[in-house]
């Protein structure tokens, strides 16, 4: 009996932390990491490259707040949504129904790739899944950088 009772807050803390992450969110952040590095010919397409369903993806100008953010992305303010803290960082949220499903926001150096959007409007730039908007794929250094397309 005692054996029962010194396992039961184990299983209670591990069942607290599934509750209070998600396993799918973690997963598409790795999914995303290898799908970026190995990324292959002179273009591609954001909805092929994606291996996780999103329906929006967005990234901001440094420095934008996550209250500023949520509010563009017709979101709730949530821990989910990575500020920048200089120019330098990599930033991308995607957006499945209204929720974030994957946010990514690190140096390109840490990371291994970068994306750069050409098509801002203000502070944000945001493709859909249905624009199926295409990226030219360059590596240097062992970084990949994606660079959206006209």
């Amino acid at each position: 009996m005692k054996k029962r009772i010194r396992w039961l807050p184990a299983v209670l803390a591990v069942l607290l932390l599934l509750l209070l992450t998600d396993p799918a969110y973690r997963l598409n952040v790795r999914r995303l990491d290898r799908a970026v590095e190995s990324a292959e010919g002179d273009t591609v397409s954001l909805s092929q490259l994606v291996p996780f369903r999103w329906d929006t993806a967005y990234t901001f100008s440094p420095y934008a707040s996550r209250k500023e953010m949520a509010a563009a992305m017709g979101v709730l303010e949530s821990r989910r949504i990575p500020e920048t803290v200089s120019e330098g960082m990599t930033q991308l949220i995607f957006l499945r129904d209204g929720r974030v499903v994957c946010a990514v926001c690190g140096y390109p150096d840490s990371l291994g790739w970068r994306m750069e959007f050409t098509h801002w409007d203000g502070g944000a730039a945001c493709v859909t899944y249905r624009e199926n908007a295409r990226f030219s794929v360059k590596r240097d250094g062992g970084v990949v950088t994606l660079t959206q397309l006209e």
